[in-house]
């Protein structure tokens, strides 16, 4: 019997040990990247911008108004060219079912304004763009795509609580390096829909 009363105590300790753990270690546990100033300098910046694109966008979202929503695209990126800092990210405007409505690649040496991407591929069987569309939070995750790995965060738009399609952005691998983050460390960040 004392074997028994031994076994249990040790089982509890190391029990007690492991909750221990667990309530250390906090909530979100392995999202503690937004601590480091440059990782929360990104995704903060990358969060005004989405907020800033949802705001603007919304009407032309709710009403999947393409030529709207290519042409105000369109015009930031020209903007941004002509005072002399072009877009280091694309942006993309899905609808409630993941279509694309609208997007631009980021500015590079050849397309300072960056360039239209067709309309219609469907992101809605890719996990992350699915988790935003249908959970209606934030996130961010990694596409492989031929000319590399694509960094995107994405914020859903909603009308009464419904969401009604995502803004996204999409940054390339080289320029999430030069911003001092590693993969794991922009896996990590999290966009909150506030």
């Amino acid at each position: 019997m004392s074997r028994l009363a031994r076994s249990l105590g040790d089982g509890c300790r190391l029990l007690v040990a492991l909750l221990l753990v667990l309530v250390m270690a906090g909530p979100g546990c392995g999202k503690g990247a937004a601590d480091d100033p440059r990782t929360r300098a990104f995704r903060d910046q990358s969060l005004s911008i989405l907020r800033e694109l949802r705001d603007e966008l919304r009407p032309d979202i709710l009403r999947h108004d393409q030529a709207a929503l290519d042409r105000k695209l369109a015009q930031r990126y020209e903007q941004a060219a002509q005072e002399g800092h072009p877009l280091p990210y694309g942006a993309a405007v899905l609808d409630a079912r993941g279509r694309l409505l609208a997007g631009r690649y980021a500015a590079d040496q050849d397309h300072p304004q960056g360039r239209s991407v067709p309309p219609g591929q469907n992101y809605s069987n890719y996990g992350h763009f699915e988790a935003v569309l249908e959970g209606g939070e934030g996130g961010s995750c990694l596409l492989y795509i031929p000319e590399g790995t694509l960094y995107t965060v994405c914020l859903p738009v909603k009308e009464k609580r419904r969401v009604r399609g995502a803004v996204c952005l999409g940054y390339r691998q080289d320029y999430v390096k030069r911003a001092g983050l590693t993969e794991k460390e922009f896996l990590a960040l999290e966009f909150p829909d506030k």
